[in-house]
């Protein structure tokens, strides 16, 4: 009887000692900075964390910690954005080619009517662009003019709009990455998947390790 209770006297103090050891560490774990990554998706349904490493970790003092972390993040849109950006990459194509096609009757008018003027200077004529009409005038269609409403449309800063206001807990900072000036539209027409290495501060809170901000 001695033995088996000194036996349950020494097996309590060890689990007391371990979780006293946990409960003093000086440094979070890659799950501690995965959490706090996922903490930046807010639960968007549109966003899901990849691969994550634990690259460094360097400890500041008892309470904070700085460490550098290697992850990927995949935006997975559902077919709402997908039509859409894809119906927007339609209206650039198309407004793009009516400029084009603009921009050339336009030319072929001006050189015509520069050198039917000069041949006529002289012998009374009506001067070509009396009897020619202008490139200049001609009238768009509605659907003309709504095409190169949306091709001229800031559609990165629309979307960014709209998926704040379906996942309001995200961290806007993660759109702005992903919807970033340099980055084709093209990419967007599919899921598209980022890598980052970034330097996370983390801070020692009653409730773990969690990131400073």
């Amino acid at each position: 009887m001695f033995i088996q209770r000194t036996g349950v006297g020494r097996l309590a103090l060890c689990v007391s000692l371990i979780a006293s050891l946990a409960a003093c560490s000086h440094s979070p774990s890659e799950g501690d900075a995965n959490a706090a990554i996922k903490t930046r998706l807010g639960d968007c349904k549109y966003f899901s964390i990849g691969s994550f490493d634990k690259v460094n970790g360097i400890p500041v003092d008892d309470n904070d910690y700085r460490m550098e972390v290697r992850y990927s993040i995949t935006m997975d849109l559902d077919s709402r954005y997908h039509d859409r950006l894809k119906q927007h990459m339609k209206n650039v194509e198309g407004f793009t080619a009516m400029n084009a096609d603009f921009d050339a009757r336009l030319e072929k008018f001006n050189t015509e009517m520069l050198a039917y003027n000069e041949a006529h200077a002289d012998d009374g004529s009506p001067r070509y662009e009396t009897t020619h009409p202008s490139p200049m005038n001609d009238l768009t269609t509605p659907e003309q003019r709504a095409m190169q409403a949306d091709a001229q449309s800031d559609i990165k800063s629309v979307l960014v709009q709209s998926i704040s206001q379906e996942c309001p807990a995200l961290d806007r900072r993660l759109l702005t990455n992903f919807f970033d000036a340099q980055t084709p539209m093209k990419n967007y027409a599919d899921d598209v998947t980022y890598n980052f290495t970034e330097t996370l501060a983390m801070m020692k809170t009653d409730n773990g390790w969690q990131e400073a901000r």
